[in-house]
């Protein structure tokens, strides 16, 4: 993360405060379940780039609040708990599918 977003995630947080940036990422991350299902949802063309534009902008809204929650966190630790997820990850992919 550029040392420029780390100021204005701590300007944010400053700002608003830890529990109100909380709130704000679950606020996020529900209108991107809304995107995703409006994206799978949508049949016509024009209606599915619609979508789609849409779904990228809220990934990028939830993005930039999970980089704001590693502020407020543990980045280190999450970095942990993100690398044992990975292996368990590989692991699984590594496995024939009918062992699941």
């Amino acid at each position: 993360m550029a040392k420029k977003n780390g100021n204005i995630y701590a300007r944010a947080v400053e700002a608003w405060g830890t529990e109100s940036q909380m709130d704000q990422a679950i606020e996020e991350m529900a209108e991107l379940i809304q995107a995703i299902s409006k994206f799978r949802r949508a049949k016509t063309s024009e209606k599915k780039t619609k979508a789609y534009l849409h779904l990228c902008e809220e990934v990028a809204d939830v993005e930039n609040m999970i980089n704001q929650m590693r502020y407020m966190l543990d980045a280190t630790l999450i970095d942990k708990f993100k690398e044992e997820k990975l292996k368990r990850t590989e692991k699984r992919l590594k496995k024939p599918k009918d062992a699941e």
